[in-house]
């Protein structure tokens, strides 16, 4: 499962590297010691998570994932934001959890 997970993230991030500069591309990588989801303990070992973003002119689209033992969290995530004169900020999006 972690060898499938860094596959595909490294694969994201290959295609994404061909962007034009004006779009930012960021990842991320980590390990825990323990992976606790909603209070519950996950896993007797360590976790290993990746994700990947990336933004162009407001618009915005990311993914997380994460070895959670019986498999892999696998967050999505996508919308658009912006920023008044004011300093205010503003995003609306969508968010999926698999």
């Amino acid at each position: 499962m972690r060898a499938i997970l860094f596959s595909g993230c490294l694969m994201l991030t290959s295609l994404l590297l061909a962007v034009p500069a004006q779009a930012e591309v960021t990842a991320n990588i980590g390990w825990v010691s323990q992976y606790i989801f909603r209070g519950a303990p996950q896993l007797d070992r360590g976790s290993f998570s990746a994700g990947l973003d990336y933004e162009k002119d407001g618009w915005f689209v990311g993914t997380w994932a994460a070895d959670v033992g019986d498999g892999a969290e696998v967050d999505l995530y996508g919308g658009y934001g912006w920023e008044l004169d004011n300093g205010w900020s503003f995003s609306l999006g969508g968010y999926g959890y698999y």
